[in-house]
């Protein structure tokens, strides 16, 4: 072999070298952008089910009792990754069907509704989103008052405090999905670090004696109503799919952002119903958990702050999952009207601006002067609005879809064909009517 056949050997076989290291290098970079993605994702979908109300969570399961409510709160689990992965199948036909990320219930109904459905389930689901805005913008406003008061000793209007909370967040959600994962990241960590502390005071003071309270009939309708209200996060799923742009993703970061509430909801239920015996347990005041844990471990300066601040950036992360469902809607209704040669002309960044001031404005002014109207709605048809929302709507568009099977079937979809949704939807359909017998004095 001569020396220039070796060179041309030598040459050869570092070019294949480095086109086999570029490969990997391309591979091992993938795999990093998927995996932030991933984790980006799972805790936007965390962020949006871990609200302040988490505090007042064991006032709805006392009287049930530990074990009993953390099965109850296991089934709403349960409810809410099923519900979740059928609203992830149905963006997935209604996205493939669009030819668009940008999907919405508007598009998901749309597909197998007809006009009548989508006018419903458009309605009920920006009155569920409105809703949810503002009692996020009035308790940022409460709590920002709060905080200018505790630490400057004089009073701040409440309209002013609100208006600060929204767009100061809602700034980071008129940038994007990408600012609002980065800042999400920041405030699901200050959330676990701050309940990390509630939970180191609480636990010395735990009384086990206290845990043996059971009482199943007590479960319903208190443990499932406020255990599936609490899961709610069905409405993002839309929003990561644009984000992600891949559905195996997605119902990855739907699997693993609901197992860290889940988690959570449980240490909580256990420190609280450790510190607080049933017999006390009556009260329906919002502090309540907060003034027993501040009692129960000798440090109520430190819970009160420590409680404040998890209270403001459960909100804050909350506020930004439910703002980008609704600026996803509202994007989706221009992608209709565009459809039908109406604001063709309309720049991207109009068509986000718009978006953004349509999600905002309503729920501020609501907040400033229709707040108690808005809470007492809530509150009487929060239930009923989300299990037929995400999880009566889901369910049907599924089983609608997959029955015309006009459209490829979503990888990693539920098992268990017509039978499995069938019983999803009898147990949703059955909620509902129980939720409607009481509400009506049927049932005590």
């Amino acid at each position: 072999m001569t020396s220039s056949q070796e060179r041309w050997i030598h040459k050869t076989n570092t070019e294949s070298l480095n086109n086999d290291s570029l490969v990997v290098d391309v591979e091992v970079n993938e795999t990093r952008q998927s995996s932030k993605l991933l984790l980006g994702a799972a805790l936007l979908y965390s962020g949006t089910v871990i609200g302040a109300g988490m505090l007042a969570l064991p006032l709805e399961t006392i009287q049930a009792g530990f074990a009993p409510s953390i099965v109850a709160l296991i089934v709403c689990w349960c409810f809410t990754v099923i519900s979740s992965l059928l609203v992830l199948e149905a963006t997935f036909t209604a996205a493939a069907a669009k030819n668009s990320y940008c999907v919405s219930f508007l598009s998901i109904a749309s597909l197998s509704l007809g006009f009548i459905g989508r006018i419903l389930t458009c309605g009920l689901y920006l009155f569920i989103l409105w809703a949810l805005l503002v009692s996020y913008i009035a308790g940022g406003g409460d709590i920002l008052v709060f905080i200018w008061s505790s630490v400057v000793h004089a009073g701040f209007q409440h309209w002013a405090a609100s208006l600060i909370f929204m767009i100061s967040f809602g700034l980071v959600v008129f940038l994007g999905s990408s600012w609002c994962d980065y800042l999400n990241r920041f405030l699901m960590g200050a959330i676990v670090l701050s309940f990390s502390i509630l939970v180191v005071c609480g636990l010395p003071k735990v009384q086990y004696a206290f845990l043996g309270h059971q009482d199943w009939l007590a479960i319903w309708p208190g443990a499932i109503a406020v255990g599936i209200i609490a899961f709610m996060a069905q409405n993002v799923v839309p929003v990561l799919v644009s984000y992600v742009q891949d559905v195996i993703l997605v119902r990855r970061a739907i699997l693993l952002g609901s197992i860290l509430p889940l988690v959570m909801y449980i240490v909580w239920e256990w420190i609280v119903l450790g510190i607080v015996s049933f017999e006390s347990g009556t009260s329906k005041s919002t502090d309540f958990v907060t003034k027993a844990l501040s009692i129960a471990s000798g440090y109520p300066g430190l819970v009160n702050i420590v409680a404040t601040i998890f209270s403001l950036f459960s909100i804050a992360s909350s506020f930004l999952g439910v703002a980008l469902s609704c600026i996803e809607l509202y994007l989706d209704f221009i992608d209709a009207l565009q459809a039908r040669g109406i604001f063709t002309g309309m720049s991207p960044i109009w068509r986000r601006t718009i978006s953004v001031i349509g999600s905002s404005l309503a729920p501020f002014l609501c907040a400033i002067f229709l707040q108690n109207a808005f809470v007492v709605a809530m509150e009487n048809s929060g239930l009923l609005g989300g299990l037929s929302i995400y999880g009566v709507i889901p369910a049907v568009v599924v089983l609608i879809q997959r029955a015309h099977e006009r459209y490829p079937p979503m990888p990693g979809r539920l098992p268990g064909g017509i039978i499995s949704l069938s019983l999803f939807l009898l147990f949703c359909i059955a909620i509902i009517l129980l939720q409607l017998a009481k509400l009506l004095g049927l049932i005590k």
